[in-house]
């Protein structure tokens, strides 16, 4: 199977609903911008996995997440 790693800048997730049907058997990793808030629309149009890494943990050092804070919003976006 064919997979893809698409800039959420580029494809909104209701398009990647559309590309399933000329690419059935394609599989989408969509990343860059995605959010948690927005993680769940891109599950639902068909994305096999999303990458969140910039919304799950701040680069900042003046703002370093724990270790905690980092699965807590892990475990939001995950129920």
């Amino acid at each position: 199977m064919d997979s893809a790693n698409v800039p959420e800048a580029v494809l909104e997730a209701e398009a990647l609903r559309h590309l399933h049907g000329p690419l059935p058997t394609a599989q989408f990793f969509p990343t860059g911008g995605i959010s948690l808030d927005t993680a769940h629309e891109w599950l639902r149009a068909g994305a096999l996995a999303v990458g969140v890494g910039g919304d799950l943990v701040h680069y900042d050092p003046p703002q370093r997440d724990s270790k905690g804070a980092v699965q807590a919003r892990f475990q939001k976006m995950v129920n």
